[in-house]
């Protein structure tokens, strides 16, 4: 059965712990390649007004550890001014709205298990991302004072 999972229902039970033990998850997958991504793609189409753009967004990405998942926005965007600088905002129906939804897939059988609105967790995947790149900045800084540590490495990933 696939669940659909509204903000609230995200927010109740994701914490930040959860999110970043994720993430770390993720990208150690990565560098092992035992997951793949694709890089966002933006479909931007011209509206009856000269103005405004929608723009179809995409994102994807599976694991050998059992999952595949699409992010999909729905924007239409157009430029405003705001104190001196162009700024480009976006909206789904009205300002205010937006429309971001991820599904979920299990890889073994093919199953849709879940449909997500990605508010909440979106903000919670940029928080963790930030807390990873310092937690890593941190580590990196300790290691710079070992002679055989190259000052090239880079520690973007960071598994327990």
């Amino acid at each position: 059965m696939t669940l659909i999972l509204n903000n609230e229902e995200v927010q109740s039970v994701l914490t930040m712990e959860i999110t970043m033990k994720a993430m770390e998850q993720a990208y150690a997958e990565l560098t092992r390649q035992e997951a793949v991504c694709r890089p966002r793609i933006d479909i931007h189409i011209p509206t009856k007004d000269p103005n405004k753009i929608y723009q179809w967004r995409t994102m994807e990405g599976g694991s050998t550890s059992g999952y595949f998942a699409i992010r999909m926005k729905s924007d239409v965007i157009y430029e405003q001014e705001y104190q001196g600088a162009i700024t480009q905002e976006k909206y789904c129906v009205r300002p205010g709205r937006f429309c971001g939804l991820i599904l979920l897939i299990n890889i073994q059988t093919g199953e849709p298990l879940a449909l997500i609105n990605d508010g909440y967790l979106q903000h919670m995947r940029v928080g963790a991302d930030s807390g990873i790149g310092a937690f890593g900045k941190q580590i990196e800084t300790q290691f710079r004072g070992i002679p055989e540590f190259p000052l090239d490495c880079h520690f973007s990933v960071i598994s327990k």
